[in-house]
């Protein structure tokens, strides 16, 4: 994920921030999973 912040200079802004919310779907998606279970 951090990767998104340090190229954020080298893409558009449309384009990180779009890159950084599918990161962190994926990334938080199976931590809701396991919430929703628990």
């Amino acid at each position: 994920m951090s990767y998104v912040l340090f190229d954020s200079h080298n893409v558009p802004a449309q384009g990180c921030l779009l890159a950084y919310a599918i990161d962190v779907g994926f990334f938080l998606s199976p931590v809701e999973e396991e919430r929703s279970q628990l």
